[in-house]
Parts: structure tokens; C-alpha cells; sequence
């Protein structure tokens, strides 16, 4: 080694002192650094870390997901908003060009909603895979559970959670029975999106 090198040759004293701060940052990057954007994994129970978890969370799922990453923040979904025909003056388009914008506007909404749609399951999986294992029992211990589970419904999920790390209180129970109703009407939601790829010019 070489610091043993000047040692045994007769090195000068700042020879020696480098070698020590070589060592010393050698230790210091040999340890394994956290990454100050790495999403923890949710703890459960009155010291939780929600709040770091959530800003970290927010973070990854806007970088991944645009808009739909905003249920982090806002605690539920906005669907992006359908053009509005009537706002076109399609019945005096004399050359078509307002048709034409809004069939780009139409096409642009659709492929939006469509990539809500396909990156609902992944948010999912992203809030599912850093749940510790008490989050996702206590999770899991609502009736709505096997619903939101089926569906991978990313909503539903991130509303339970959140609940759950709220204070135990007579809010919670009304907020888990909003949650219930809001569930049950999932079919009629998704009828209403399937419409809404299908809508005709």
C-alpha cells in the first residue's frame, strides 16, 4: 500500500496526513448512501411516516404518470375534460377547418384518457408495493377491500390508506362509508369511460 510505502521510506508528515484523509474518505463512500428520493415503505400506527412517504410517493407517480400522479395530492381522480362540440361553430364551418380541430382535439382526448386508463393498474402497484405488511393488513380488514383489489382500482386504494393513517375517529367511519358507496358505483363509472372511447363525431 502506498500510504506504508512513505511510512517505511521516511515520508514527511503531510505524506502521512494525506494518506489518513484517504482513508478516512475511503470509509466515508464505503458506506452505502440513502437516496434522498427513495420512497420509504409506509409505516402503520400513531409514529407512521405518511407524510414523507406521500411526498416521495408524489413524486415518482407524477414523473411516471402525469396527471393521473396528481391523486397523490388531490386524494382522488380527474378524468382529462372531453372537448365540447358545441364550442367548435361546426354548423358554419364553410371550409371544414373547425371539423378538423376538432377531431385533433377529440383523437388528443382519447389517447389521454386511454393512458389513464392503461396506468391505473401500474399506480396501483406502486402505492401496493410500499405498504408495510401491518398498512396492508389494516387495508385489507375493510369491507371494500376485495372490490378495490379486483378492480386494481388506484382511487379506492389511496383513499384507504390514507384513512388508515388518519386519527381513529367518528371521521374515519364516515370516510370508509363514503369510500363504500363510492365503490359500489365502479361499473357505472367504467360504463361511462368505455362511452366515452367510443363517442362518435
Amino acid at each position: 500500500m502506498q500510504c506504508s510505502a512513505n511510512l517505511n521510506q521516511g515520508g514527511t508528515g503531510d505524506k502521512n496526513q494525506g494518506c489518513r484523509k484517504n482513508r478516512r474518505a475511503y470509509h466515508q463512500d464505503g458506506e452505502k448512501k440513502k437516496d434522498p428520493e427513495a420512497i420509504p415503505i409506509l409505516q402503520y400506527g400513531p409514529s407512521n411516516n405518511f407524510m414523507k412517504f406521500k411526498g416521495a410517493i408524489l413524486k415518482k407517480a407524477l414523473l411516471d404518470y402525469g396527471g393521473l400522479g396528481k391523486l397523490i395530492k388531490q386524494g382522488y381522480i380527474v378524468l382529462p375534460e372531453q372537448p365540447d362540440r358545441e364550442t367548435y361553430g361546426l354548423d358554419d364551418d364553410l371550409d371544414r377547418l373547425n371539423k378538423l380541430d376538432y377531431l385533433e382535439d377529440m383523437k388528443a382526448y382519447q389517447k389521454e384518457l386511454a393512458d389513464f386508463h392503461r396506468d391505473m393498474s401500474k399506480l396501483y402497484a406502486l402505492i401496493l408495493q410500499y405498504l408495510s405488511i401491518k398498512t396492508l393488513d389494516a387495508v385489507q380488514k375493510e369491507a371494500v377491500w376485495p372490490v378495490v383489489e379486483q378492480d386494481a382500482n388506484p382511487e379506492a386504494l389511496w383513499q384507504l390508506v390514507e384513512m388508515k393513517h388518519k386519527v381513529h375517529s367518528a371521521k374515519e367511519v364516515e370516510a370508509v362509508g363514503k369510500l363504500a358507496a363510492r365503490t359500489q358505483l365502479a361499473p357505472t363509472r367504467q360504463g361511462s369511460f368505455n362511452h366515452c372511447l367510443q363517442a362518435k363525431v
